[in-house]
């Protein structure tokens, strides 16, 4: 996972996040500094999590 500059808290929204996504196709969680809802995109092999405010908190994954 890509992150820069995120504290725990926010690396677990997003993480989780993932997961329902994964899980269900839906997001409920909400981004933990401005309340906003996160977003969750797939392209190819990359999955990305982001507050819905670009300037805010985001991270991508990786895989193979």
């Amino acid at each position: 996972m890509i992150a820069r500059n995120l504290t725990q808290n926010d690396k677990d929204a997003l993480a989780h996040a993932m997961g329902e996504f994964h899980d269900t196709g839906k997001v409920k969680t909400v981004c933990p500094r401005c309340g906003r809802p996160l977003i969750v995109m797939e392209a190819g092999t990359r999955i990305y999590s982001h507050c819905e405010d670009t300037n805010c908190i985001g991270t991508m994954r990786i895989g193979i």
